[in-house]
């Protein structure tokens, strides 16, 4: 199967002082995002929490897991070796006790598959072929 790397660098500004979330864009149709490699840093401050996910939008997080107690310029990453993202959801990190005016940095790395790379999806496969 084709690969496209993938590799997203936001570098956003809170504007919540409580919850913040940062949202990747949606995954294309047909395609797949596996992701390898997930890191963040809050470059002026620390957070209690945050977490990694999945999901359409900030209501619908499924997450795949935490990290806690979030010290100021310290780059941290996920622990998972991998995590697949179904076409149109999105990657979701929710800071959890973040402050206003935060310059938090993410990185986003891996690969799509799928539709987008010209190949049928499996739901054409399965609707055209039995």
């Amino acid at each position: 199967m084709e690969k496209i790397p993938y590799l997203k660098t936001p570098s956003v500004l809170c504007d919540n002082a409580v919850q913040f979330f940062i949202l990747d864009d949606p995954v294309p149709s047909g395609a797949r995002l596996f992701v390898q490699h997930i890191s963040f840093e809050n470059r002026t401050s620390g957070a209690d929490a945050v977490r990694i996910g999945r999901g359409t939008d900030e209501g619908s997080p499924h997450w795949w897991e935490e990290q806690l107690q979030i010290v100021v310029n310290t780059v941290r990453w996920m622990d998972k070796e991998q995590h697949i993202v179904p076409d149109g959801q999105r990657v979701i990190l929710r800071y959890d006790g973040a402050t206003l005016g935060d310059r938090i940095h993410v990185e986003i790395e891996g690969y799509l598959t799928g539709k987008v790379l010209g190949a049928k999806s499996y739901k054409d496969i399965k609707r055209t072929e039995g």
